[in-house]
């Protein structure tokens, strides 16, 4: 009964987080790098589906991303002073990946629909949710 009721108690206090935590929280950066919705008029797809078949044949926006996703994973099982770090330097080589592959690849016709737009926005919103995040933690240690 008490382990129910505490699955219960994390659920609800997971579902209660305010929307700077919940935006800014690894797990979510995670999702929204994955999900940029990219390609041209022949294929398309999520990014990650990119990032992980390249990565194979060692293009650097590829192995960038890996990186990227390597160190928010990491920065889920730290300890919370340093995870801040960690998951900042995830984000940045994320974004640096995602730009390296538009540049690249002129991956921008894709981008005229909706969707990816959207996702590409979810992705932003998550990057500048960090950041403030970031930010706020910096202060509050001052």
């Amino acid at each position: 009964m008490d382990r129910v009721t505490n699955k219960s108690k994390s659920i609800l206090k997971f579902t209660a987080m305010k929307p700077l935590q919940f935006f800014s929280h690894p797990l979510m950066q995670l999702f929204s790098f994955s999900i940029i919705m990219v390609g041209s008029s022949n294929f398309g797809g999520p990014f990650i589906y990119f990032v992980f078949f390249a990565t194979a044949q060692g293009y650097g926006y590829a192995v960038t991303g890996m990186l990227g996703i390597a160190l928010t994973i990491v920065s889920t099982v730290m300890r919370a002073n340093r995870s801040l770090n960690v998951q900042l330097s995830g984000l940045g080589l994320m974004c640096l990946s995602f730009g390296w592959f538009v540049i690249g690849n002129r991956a921008r016709a894709g981008m005229r629909d909706v969707l990816p737009f959207l996702t590409i926005l979810l992705f932003v919103g998550v990057c500048v949710a960090v950041v403030t995040k970031g930010i706020e933690v910096h202060r509050r240690e001052q």
